[in-house]
């Protein structure tokens, strides 16, 4: 019987030590893993950043094109105009092309630049309208410079967030 209990207690204590053993294995493991999640954690936080960037730098360069266009709209005269007229149906596709790009990456802006976007390219698809239907050229220069106005709110608005930080 003395054997026995002898057998028994060195089992315990191999069983305990096994147990402290796995108990911080396990903690250590637990760690290791709660790094990766953080790791992980920060580079998709990167990536997000990066991939913000790169699409309010698309939108920057889109705005930056439609003003070139957008300035045609609003001179009575230049050397293009003269020679070949203006097509107002090419620049108002242009347009619309740029309002769709801003309803898509207006998101990647904060709060109220993202509201201020919003408003001004509802402002340009109104005088998009206008500029279709109206006849008087000289009201259409004065819609033109209204236009190219919004278009300049939106550049001064997404410039700023387009700064490397």
């Amino acid at each position: 019987m003395d054997m026995i209990n002898i057998i028994s207690l060195i089992v315990g204590i191999i069983g305990a030590g096994v147990t402290i053993f796995a108990a911080r294995f396990a903690r250590k493991q637990a760690g290791e893993a709660r790094e990766s999640a953080t790791t992980a954690e920060k580079m998709k936080q990167s990536i997000e950043r990066e991939y913000r960037k790169i699409e309010l730098g698309k939108l920057l360069n889109s705005t930056k094109n439609t003003m070139e266009q957008t300035i045609n709209l609003m001179t009575p005269a230049n050397p293009e105009k003269k020679v070949n007229g203006l097509n107002y149906d090419n620049i108002i596709s242009v347009l619309r092309r740029f309002i769709d790009n801003l309803k898509e990456n207006s998101h990647y802006l904060p709060g109220v630049k993202g509201v201020s976007i919003g408003f001004e390219y509802k402002n340009i698809e109104s005088l998009i309208s206008e500029l279709a239907a109206e006849r008087d050229q000289q009201k259409k220069y004065k819609i033109g410079d209204k236009i190219h106005k919004c278009v300049g709110e939106i550049l001064r608005i997404i410039k700023p967030e387009t700064d490397i930080k």
